[in-house]
């Protein structure tokens, strides 16, 4: 999953699909009615600039990849510096990502 920063937390748009999924969360906490979510593979990629930082971010996205199914160590690529240096220029973001896309499309994961 990947997403911009902005003021140190998600993009509207990101959180606006992960709120579709509120009935999921309410049915299993309020309602005690189990959630059949086949267990995923997440790896999250931010984009972050400014003096924000995005740790509360990925806090988050953490979050909501767990509420869906998520399971294991979710890796994390991320360009936190954007305002000085373009995320398409970040040769060590670049690499993370590389490499946790190598990760998720191995044969046999």
């Amino acid at each position: 999953l990947a997403t911009p920063v902005y003021y140190g937390t998600l993009a509207p748009g990101i959180l606006s699909v992960f709120s579709r999924y509120q009935c999921w969360y309410s049915n299993k906490r309020f309602l005690g009615i189990p959630v059949e979510a086949k267990p995923k593979k997440g790896v999250i990629l931010l984009a972050a600039g400014g003096e924000g930082g995005y740790s509360a971010g990925l806090l988050t996205m953490k979050t909501l990849l767990r509420s869906i199914g998520v399971k294991g160590d979710i890796e994390v690529a991320a360009s936190g510096n954007t305002d000085m240096l373009p995320a398409s220029d970040d040769a060590v973001a670049l690499g993370e990502a590389e490499q946790l896309a190598r990760q998720i499309y191995a044969p046999g994961q």
